[in-house]
C-alpha cells in the first residue's frame, strides 16, 4: 500500500514506500549543495566562483602560425608604409643626387649605351671613383681617355644650367670640335670627343623640367 507524506521542503508529496526521499527536490538539493561547496571553495581559494547559470569566456588560440605575407603587412600598417606617400626630392640626404641627364656614347667603344648624370659636379673617366665611368664589359675602354678627372660636367640647379669644363687629362677635350680651354655652357645635343670616343648631352632638368625639392 502506497504512502504518501510531504517533503521536507513542503513542496512535493511523494510514496515514501517507494522513494527514501522526494524524487522531485533531488536535483535541486544538489544544486544547493553544489553552490555551497562552491561558495565554500570561492573563500579558500580567494576566487570568483564559477555559477551555473554564468557564461565562460574562452580565448581562443590558433596552433596556426602567421604567412609571411601577413606578417609583413603587419609591419607595413605599424610603419605606416600602406598610408599615403607624397615624395620629394630632398637634396640634404646622404648621398642622394637626383638624375639631371645623360650623355650617350655615339662612337668608340660602348657605342649606344648611355650614363646618368647627376646634380652637381660629375667627374669623367675610366676608373672606378668616376661619377660617369667610362668602361664597360670585359674590361673595354677607350685607353686615350685618362682614368680620372678626364673633364665634368656640373648641373647648377639654381642657375637649371649645364657646364663642361676640362680636368687634369693631358689629353684634351673637346665640345663641338672645339677645345674646351675654360668652363663652357652645355646645350642640348653638344657633342662632347675626348680620346676616340663621342658623347652626346642628353638634359632632362632645364626650362621645361625641375625636380620639386624640400625647402
Amino acid at each position: 500500500m502506497s504512502r504518501l507524506i510531504r517533503c521536507d521542503s513542503g513542496l512535493h508529496q511523494y510514496d515514501s514506500t517507494k522513494h527514501s526521499r522526494c524524487p522531485y527536490c533531488a536535483v535541486p538539493t544538489l544544486s544547493i549543495v553544489s553552490d555551497e561547496l562552491i561558495q565554500k571553495d570561492a573563500l579558500i581559494t580567494d576566487k570568483k566562483p564559477f555559477m551555473a547559470n554564468e557564461t565562460k569566456k574562452t580565448k581562443l588560440v590558433s596552433n596556426k602560425k602567421p604567412e609571411m605575407n601577413d606578417v609583413r603587412d603587419e609591419v607595413a600598417k605599424k610603419s605606416g608604409e600602406y598610408g599615403e606617400k607624397k615624395t620629394k626630392l630632398n637634396r640634404t640626404s646622404s648621398g642622394y643626387r637626383p638624375v639631371v641627364g645623360w650623355i650617350v656614347i655615339v662612337s668608340g667603344i660602348g657605342k649606344g649605351k648611355s650614363i646618368e648624370i647627376y646634380e652637381g659636379v660629375n667627374t669623367i673617366g675610366r676608373g672606378g671613383s668616376q661619377d660617369i665611368r667610362l668602361s664597360f664589359e670585359h674590361g673595354q675602354e677607350d685607353h686615350e681617355i685618362a682614368r680620372n678627372l678626364q673633364a665634368k660636367i656640373t648641373y647648377d640647379p639654381r642657375g637649371k644650367t649645364f657646364y663642361l669644363q676640362h680636368g687634369e687629362a693631358k689629353n684634351l677635350t673637346y665640345l663641338n670640335e672645339q677645345p674646351v680651354m675654360e668652363l663652357k655652357v652645355l646645350t642640348p645635343y653638344d657633342k662632347i670627343e675626348m680620346g676616340n670616343s663621342a658623347l652626346l648631352f642628353v638634359p632632362l632638368c632645364g626650362e621645361q623640367f625641375v625636380w620639386e625639392v624640400d625647402s
